[in-house]
Order: structure tokens, then C-alpha cells, then sequence
């Protein structure tokens, strides 16, 4: 088994850096030499991943804020 150092496409399909493959032992040594990939021991049993529960999005729908400028005092007359 091999993980990809770079991007790889070819007959077997396209693989992303980080991607853990099982290729023919030809190709994992080509790639290996090439500097594409590096070598990974095979796991016995895989991992099985624990998903998170996200809890649903509770977004409500209204009106948008409408600004108001205050409202203006008006001066009163001063007698002279």
C-alpha cells in the first residue's frame, strides 16, 4: 500500500495527497522511486470513523431591520 505525496491520475483512476492505495507492486515501486509516494503497511482491520451529530440549523425568516431616525425636539420661542 502506498500514500500519495502528489496528485497521481493513470489507469487505476485519480488520487489526492494523503490517499492510501493498493496498486499493483510494479506501480507502487515506480511511484515510490519517483518520489510521488511513500510506502504504509497494510492495517488488519480499518477503523471504523465516528460521525459527528450535528444538531439541525434552527435559522428563522423575518422581516429585515428597518433604521428611524429619532424623532427631532423642536425649540421653543423665547419671548423677549
Amino acid at each position: 500500500m502506498i500514500r500519495f505525496k502528489t496528485r497521481y491520475g493513470g489507469p487505476r483512476g485519480n488520487f489526492r495527497p494523503g490517499e492510501v492505495k493498493s496498486l499493483s507492486e510494479k506501480e507502487e515501486a515506480a511511484l515510490i522511486r519517483g518520489g510521488f509516494a511513500e510506502a504504509v503497511e497494510e492495517e488488519k482491520e480499518p477503523k471504523p470513523e465516528k460521525k459527528k451529530i450535528e444538531e439541525p440549523e434552527t435559522a428563522t425568516v423575518s422581516a429585515p431591520e428597518q433604521a428611524t431616525a429619532p424623532p427631532t425636539r423642536r425649540r421653543r420661542k423665547t419671548e423677549e
